[in-house]
Protein backbone atom coordinates (compact mmCIF):
# COMPACT_ATOMS: atom_id res chain seq x y z
CA UNK A 1 0.00 0.00 0.00
CA UNK A 2 1.40 3.41 -0.94
CA UNK A 3 0.75 5.54 2.11
CA UNK A 4 2.41 8.93 1.77
CA UNK A 5 4.13 9.79 5.07
CA UNK A 6 3.34 13.00 6.93
CA UNK A 7 6.07 15.62 6.66
CA UNK A 8 7.06 15.20 10.31
CA UNK A 9 7.57 11.46 9.82
CA UNK A 10 9.77 11.67 6.75
CA UNK A 11 13.42 10.84 6.79
CA UNK A 12 15.88 13.40 5.50
CA UNK A 13 15.81 13.61 1.70
CA UNK A 14 18.87 12.26 -0.05
CA UNK A 15 19.91 12.15 -3.68
CA UNK A 16 22.37 9.88 -5.43
CA UNK A 17 23.33 8.75 -8.90
CA UNK A 18 24.94 5.51 -9.99
CA UNK A 19 25.19 3.03 -12.86
CA UNK A 20 23.72 -0.45 -12.91
CA UNK A 21 24.11 -2.73 -15.94
CA UNK A 22 25.37 0.33 -17.81
CA UNK A 23 22.22 2.34 -17.07
CA UNK A 24 22.64 5.71 -15.35
CA UNK A 25 20.10 6.02 -12.55
CA UNK A 26 19.18 8.99 -10.35
CA UNK A 27 17.40 8.52 -7.03
CA UNK A 28 15.98 11.28 -4.87
CA UNK A 29 13.49 11.78 -2.07
CA UNK A 30 12.95 10.12 1.32
CA UNK A 31 14.28 6.58 1.40
CA UNK A 32 11.10 5.35 3.11
CA UNK A 33 8.66 7.14 0.79
CA UNK A 34 6.39 5.44 -1.77
CA UNK A 35 8.53 4.27 -4.69
CA UNK A 36 8.03 5.93 -8.06
CA UNK A 37 9.82 5.15 -11.35
CA UNK A 38 9.85 7.83 -14.06
CA UNK A 39 10.51 6.74 -17.66
CA UNK A 40 11.38 9.35 -20.27
CA UNK A 41 10.41 9.28 -23.92
CA UNK A 42 12.08 9.08 -27.30
CA UNK A 43 14.75 11.64 -28.26
CA UNK A 44 15.22 12.60 -24.60
CA UNK A 45 16.87 11.39 -21.41
CA UNK A 46 16.08 11.40 -17.72
CA UNK A 47 16.87 15.09 -17.33
CA UNK A 48 13.51 15.88 -18.92
CA UNK A 49 11.78 14.16 -16.00
CA UNK A 50 13.78 15.88 -13.25
CA UNK A 51 11.41 18.83 -12.57
CA UNK A 52 8.60 16.35 -11.93
CA UNK A 53 10.96 14.10 -9.96
CA UNK A 54 11.98 16.95 -7.66
CA UNK A 55 8.37 18.02 -7.15
CA UNK A 56 7.39 14.45 -6.22
CA UNK A 57 10.39 14.08 -3.90
CA UNK A 58 9.27 17.26 -2.13
CA UNK A 59 5.94 15.53 -1.54
CA UNK A 60 7.61 12.63 0.23
CA UNK A 61 8.06 10.16 -2.64
CA UNK A 62 11.18 8.13 -3.39
CA UNK A 63 11.80 8.69 -7.10
CA UNK A 64 14.02 6.81 -9.55
CA UNK A 65 14.89 8.40 -12.90
CA UNK A 66 16.98 6.35 -15.37
CA UNK A 67 18.54 7.40 -18.66
CA UNK A 68 17.40 4.67 -21.04
CA UNK A 69 20.25 2.85 -22.86
CA UNK A 70 21.79 4.95 -25.60
CA UNK A 71 20.61 8.23 -24.04
CA UNK A 72 22.07 10.71 -21.58
CA UNK A 73 24.80 9.16 -19.43
CA UNK A 74 23.77 5.55 -20.03
CA UNK A 75 25.89 3.17 -22.02
CA UNK A 76 24.80 1.20 -25.07
CA UNK A 77 22.93 2.24 -28.18
CA UNK A 78 19.31 3.02 -29.00
CA UNK A 79 17.21 -0.16 -29.07
CA UNK A 80 13.68 -1.24 -29.89
CA UNK A 81 11.00 -0.43 -27.33
CA UNK A 82 10.62 -4.13 -26.53
CA UNK A 83 14.37 -4.41 -25.90
CA UNK A 84 14.31 -1.30 -23.69
CA UNK A 85 11.49 -2.81 -21.64
CA UNK A 86 13.51 -5.99 -21.15
CA UNK A 87 16.49 -3.95 -19.95
CA UNK A 88 14.28 -2.13 -17.43
CA UNK A 89 13.03 -5.47 -16.11
CA UNK A 90 16.62 -6.68 -15.70
CA UNK A 91 17.64 -3.41 -14.07
CA UNK A 92 14.92 -3.60 -11.40
CA UNK A 93 14.62 -7.39 -11.12
CA UNK A 94 15.76 -7.53 -7.49
CA UNK A 95 14.16 -4.23 -6.45
CA UNK A 96 11.06 -3.94 -4.30
CA UNK A 97 7.79 -3.44 -6.16
CA UNK A 98 7.31 0.13 -7.34
CA UNK A 99 4.20 1.84 -6.02
CA UNK A 100 3.87 3.75 -9.29
CA UNK A 101 5.47 3.85 -12.72
CA UNK A 102 5.05 7.05 -14.74
CA UNK A 103 5.92 7.11 -18.44
CA UNK A 104 6.00 10.26 -20.57
CA UNK A 105 5.45 10.05 -24.32
CA UNK A 106 7.14 6.90 -25.67
CA UNK A 107 8.13 6.21 -22.06
CA UNK A 108 4.47 5.46 -21.36
CA UNK A 109 4.49 2.83 -24.07
CA UNK A 110 7.79 1.38 -22.82
CA UNK A 111 6.26 1.21 -19.33
CA UNK A 112 3.24 -0.73 -20.65
CA UNK A 113 5.51 -3.22 -22.40
CA UNK A 114 7.76 -3.59 -19.34
CA UNK A 115 4.78 -4.24 -17.08
CA UNK A 116 3.55 -6.85 -19.54
CA UNK A 117 6.96 -8.50 -19.32
CA UNK A 118 6.93 -8.59 -15.53
CA UNK A 119 8.14 -5.23 -14.20
CA UNK A 120 6.89 -5.11 -10.60
CA UNK A 121 4.59 -2.13 -10.00
CA UNK A 122 1.25 -1.47 -8.37
CA UNK A 123 0.08 1.41 -10.58
CA UNK A 124 0.77 3.03 -13.95
CA UNK A 125 0.33 6.62 -15.14
CA UNK A 126 0.91 7.61 -18.75
CA UNK A 127 1.53 11.24 -19.71
CA UNK A 128 1.01 12.27 -23.35
CA UNK A 129 1.72 8.72 -24.47
CA UNK A 130 0.81 7.05 -27.79
CA UNK A 131 -1.88 4.39 -27.75
CA UNK A 132 0.22 1.71 -29.49
CA UNK A 133 3.62 1.13 -31.00
CA UNK A 134 2.06 1.35 -34.45
CA UNK A 135 0.75 4.84 -33.68
CA UNK A 136 4.11 5.86 -32.18
CA UNK A 137 5.97 4.79 -35.31
CA UNK A 138 3.37 6.39 -37.59
CA UNK A 139 3.59 9.71 -35.76
CA UNK A 140 7.39 9.63 -35.85
CA UNK A 141 7.59 8.81 -39.54
CA UNK A 142 5.13 11.56 -40.40
CA UNK A 143 7.02 14.03 -38.24
CA UNK A 144 10.29 13.22 -40.00
CA UNK A 145 8.64 13.38 -43.43
CA UNK A 146 9.53 9.85 -44.57
CA UNK A 147 8.18 8.83 -47.99
CA UNK A 148 5.33 6.31 -47.83
CA UNK A 149 7.44 3.51 -49.36
CA UNK A 150 10.26 4.07 -46.86
CA UNK A 151 7.78 4.26 -43.98
CA UNK A 152 6.19 0.94 -44.94
CA UNK A 153 9.60 -0.74 -45.14
CA UNK A 154 10.68 0.63 -41.75
CA UNK A 155 7.42 -0.42 -40.12
CA UNK A 156 7.75 -3.92 -41.54
CA UNK A 157 11.33 -4.24 -40.35
CA UNK A 158 10.48 -2.96 -36.87
CA UNK A 159 7.56 -5.39 -36.63
CA UNK A 160 9.94 -8.25 -37.45
CA UNK A 161 12.27 -7.08 -34.69
CA UNK A 162 9.43 -6.92 -32.15
CA UNK A 163 7.97 -10.27 -33.19
CA UNK A 164 4.30 -9.26 -33.19
CA UNK A 165 1.96 -6.69 -34.78
CA UNK A 166 2.87 -3.16 -33.76
CA UNK A 167 -0.80 -2.23 -33.38
CA UNK A 168 -1.15 -4.85 -30.62
CA UNK A 169 1.81 -3.58 -28.60
CA UNK A 170 0.32 -1.31 -25.97
CA UNK A 171 -3.39 -2.18 -26.13
CA UNK A 172 -2.81 -5.84 -25.27
CA UNK A 173 -0.69 -4.89 -22.25
CA UNK A 174 -3.39 -2.45 -21.08
CA UNK A 175 -6.08 -5.11 -21.37
CA UNK A 176 -4.08 -7.72 -19.51
CA UNK A 177 -2.73 -5.64 -16.62
CA UNK A 178 -4.84 -5.63 -13.48
CA UNK A 179 -3.21 -2.64 -11.76
CA UNK A 180 -4.82 0.83 -11.65
CA UNK A 181 -4.06 3.00 -14.69
CA UNK A 182 -4.33 6.78 -14.98
CA UNK A 183 -4.10 8.42 -18.42
CA UNK A 184 -3.01 12.08 -18.55
CA UNK A 185 -2.49 14.09 -21.73
CA UNK A 186 -1.66 17.65 -22.76
CA UNK A 187 -4.83 19.07 -24.27
CA UNK A 188 -2.93 20.95 -26.96
CA UNK A 189 -0.27 18.33 -27.70
CA UNK A 190 0.79 18.62 -31.33
CA UNK A 191 3.42 15.85 -31.24
CA UNK A 192 1.28 13.07 -29.75
CA UNK A 193 -2.35 14.18 -30.35
CA UNK A 194 -4.73 14.22 -27.40
CA UNK A 195 -6.88 11.63 -29.19
CA UNK A 196 -4.21 9.05 -28.30
CA UNK A 197 -5.38 9.21 -24.68
CA UNK A 198 -8.79 7.93 -25.76
CA UNK A 199 -7.04 5.14 -27.62
CA UNK A 200 -5.29 4.01 -24.45
CA UNK A 201 -8.52 4.18 -22.45
CA UNK A 202 -10.37 2.15 -25.08
CA UNK A 203 -8.28 -0.89 -24.14
CA UNK A 204 -9.83 -1.07 -20.66
CA UNK A 205 -13.31 -0.45 -19.29
CA UNK A 206 -13.93 2.43 -16.94
CA UNK A 207 -11.01 4.62 -17.96
CA UNK A 208 -11.40 8.33 -18.68
CA UNK A 209 -8.42 10.48 -19.67
CA UNK A 210 -7.46 13.66 -17.85
CA UNK A 211 -6.53 16.56 -20.12
CA UNK A 212 -4.32 19.38 -18.88
CA UNK A 213 -4.66 22.75 -20.59
CA UNK A 214 -2.17 25.52 -21.32
CA UNK A 215 0.66 23.09 -22.04
CA UNK A 216 2.11 21.01 -24.86
CA UNK A 217 3.93 17.70 -25.22
CA UNK A 218 6.96 18.75 -23.18
CA UNK A 219 5.61 21.46 -20.90
CA UNK A 220 2.94 19.10 -19.54
CA UNK A 221 5.71 17.79 -17.27
CA UNK A 222 5.84 21.25 -15.64
CA UNK A 223 2.06 21.66 -15.33
CA UNK A 224 1.12 22.97 -11.87
CA UNK A 225 -1.61 20.34 -11.46
CA UNK A 226 0.49 17.31 -12.40
CA UNK A 227 2.16 16.69 -9.03
CA UNK A 228 -1.21 16.85 -7.32
CA UNK A 229 -2.65 14.33 -9.78
CA UNK A 230 0.17 11.90 -9.02
CA UNK A 231 -0.21 12.24 -5.25
CA UNK A 232 -4.00 11.94 -5.47
CA UNK A 233 -3.73 8.84 -7.67
CA UNK A 234 -1.46 7.18 -5.12
CA UNK A 235 -3.65 8.13 -2.18
CA UNK A 236 -6.93 7.32 -3.92
CA UNK A 237 -5.85 3.83 -4.96
CA UNK A 238 -4.23 3.19 -1.56
CA UNK A 239 -7.50 4.07 0.18
CA UNK A 240 -9.38 1.78 -2.20
CA UNK A 241 -7.00 -1.09 -1.46
CA UNK A 242 -7.41 -0.52 2.29
CA UNK A 243 -11.20 -0.57 1.93
CA UNK A 244 -11.13 -3.80 -0.07
CA UNK A 245 -8.77 -5.40 2.45
CA UNK A 246 -11.12 -4.53 5.32
CA UNK A 247 -13.93 -6.55 3.70
CA UNK A 248 -11.85 -9.68 3.14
Amino acid sequence: MAVIPQRADQTVCSGNCFRRHGVYLRQLGPVDGPRVLLIHGWNADGRMMMPLARALADQGLRVAVPDLPGTGKSEGRPRSFVALALILNKLFLNEKTYDLVIGHSAGGLIAMIALGQGLKAQRLMTISAPSSLARMMDLYLRFTGQPARTARALLGRYENVCGRPLAAIGPSECREMSIPLKVVHAKHDWQVPASEAQGICAAREGLTPIYLGNCNHRTVLHHPELTGLVVHFLQETSDREATHASYR
